[in-house]
């Protein structure tokens, strides 16, 4: 299965209906919950660290934090890069919690040869703020 949480409220009705209208496949939850995306990773954190808990369950995350996520995203940065077929160039990135950032940062310190910048946006998340 397949569960996501989300803070109530706190995110935009666009990233909300985009969570929440993917069709109702048997496996996946959408769950709108009270709090910030910060207070909501302390259950998801106590469930992880619960070894027996997340082995028999098979529990994993995929968030911001999450090494695996942040790898695939450093290939999105590369995969631009190739795709321009230019010498300069720069990156818009809209960011929640900044693992694109993060991704970004490490494609350059890779050897990406992003010239053109790093531009950061955020919305009324307030995770930035």
């Amino acid at each position: 299965d397949v569960v996501c949480l989300y803070p109530k409220g706190r995110v935009s009705k666009v990233q909300e209906r985009q969570m929440t209208s993917v069709g109702s496949e048997a496996n996946c939850y959408v769950v709108a919950c009270e709090g910030t995306s910060d207070e909501l990773d302390v259950p998801v954190e106590a469930v992880l660290n619960d070894f027996d808990f997340k082995t028999k369950h098979c529990c994993g995350s995929v968030n911001s934090v999450n090494i695996g996520r942040i790898l695939v995203q450093i290939v999105h940065f590369f995969w631009a890069y190739f795709r321009v077929g230019r010498e300069h160039v720069g990156f818009s990135i809209p960011t929640g919690a900044a693992g694109h950032l993060t991704a970004g940062i490490i494609a350059m310190q890779m050897g990406l040869p992003i010239k053109g910048g790093m531009h950061v946006a955020t919305n009324n998340n307030d995770i930035m703020h």
